[in-house]
């Protein structure tokens, strides 16, 4: 939930740094506390972190995607 996060850059930048080569990362928010614009701001920074975007995935009533770290 990475809206409850005050500072999603850092948080995402860490996660890269840690994750393994080719490793994933699932972000899923739910419909109800994270607008569209919103959530997709949040795609654009784990982007801008390093991450490639492998697909949007269907989660019953969120928005999500899968990423893939690709350092």
């Amino acid at each position: 939930m990475l809206h409850e996060v005050p500072h999603k850059e850092k948080t995402l930048n860490e996660i890269a740094f840690i994750l393994k080569p080719n490793g994933y990362l699932l972000i899923a928010e739910p419909y109800i506390h994270v607008s569209k614009k919103a959530f997709e701001h949040t795609v654009k920074i784990a982007l801008d972190a390093g991450f490639a975007l492998v697909e949007k995935s269907e989660i019953f009533f969120s928005r999500a995607v899968l990423l893939k770290n690709s350092e």
